[in-house]
């Protein structure tokens, strides 16, 4: 199967909990932003994936979506926008909740993931907004098949995973993280139920070894670790 080479890119505190509003002024997170993202554009990726959570929370301002009424049923098959498009914002939005004031995040293209239970309204919601589509599945999302369509549709060779820790949990279940990119901080979290890195719904045990690539001192105290699987 041809895939994105796919590269987790976290911040996380010491101890691996990544929910930054946990953190307060105490810990002046703000500082660390701007070196998460210098070390983001050092990969040369044109693509970026999150859940809907982030999105939501970070890049869509909690827009509802407006569901307007499509005069024909729409099949259930991949949309491309914006064709020309060089660079992508991928939101994993298994249901269709989430609404768009546009169809750009800085200038990066918008593609939603799917499943296939999305309602015909919302399809021509995205395609009213030109959003770019595909279906990761008829009733769950199928990681690999997304990656797949990632690759062959929009020609993305290298993908920035930033999600929360259930999409990072089940992709590294799946196999398909190639790289961690972890900006570690000098920050002791001991929030009890906060997300970390990688997370998972079931119980089963999923450890899985890295090898260390690089480890690189940031300003004020944090660590840049690099590893492969």
């Amino acid at each position: 199967m041809q895939k994105p080479y796919v590269i987790c890119h976290m911040m996380a505190s010491i101890n691996g909990k990544i929910l930054s509003e946990n953190w307060g002024t105490a810990s002046n997170s703000d500082q660390f932003v701007g070196v998460y993202e210098k070390c983001h554009e050092s990969f040369n990726s044109n693509a970026w994936f999150c859940g809907r959570l982030t999105m939501e929370k970070d890049f869509s301002n909690g827009i509802k979506p407006e569901f307007p009424i499509p005069e024909t049923p729409i099949a259930r098959e991949a949309y491309i926008a914006n064709p020309t498009a060089k660079s992508f914002a991928i939101a994993l939005d298994a249901s269709g909740k989430l609404g768009w004031e546009t169809n750009e995040i800085y200038g990066d293209h918008i593609i939603e993931v799917l499943t296939e239970q999305v309602s015909d309204s919302y399809l021509y919601y995205l395609q009213q907004k030109e959003i770019s589509y595909i279906f990761g599945g008829a009733k769950s999302i199928d990681f690999k098949l997304v990656l797949q369509q990632l690759y062959e549709l929009f020609s993305i060779e290298k993908l920035m995973l930033e999600g929360g820790g259930h999409i990072n949990g089940a992709m590294l279940e799946a196999g398909l993280i190639d790289e961690l990119s972890l900006i570690l901080l000098p920050i002791a979290d001991a929030t009890a139920n906060t997300p970390t890195i990688f997370e998972h719904l079931k119980n089963d045990t999923i450890a899985v070894p890295l090898k260390l690539k690089t480890v690189e001192p940031l300003q004020n105290g944090a660590l840049w670790l690099r590893y492969k699987f």
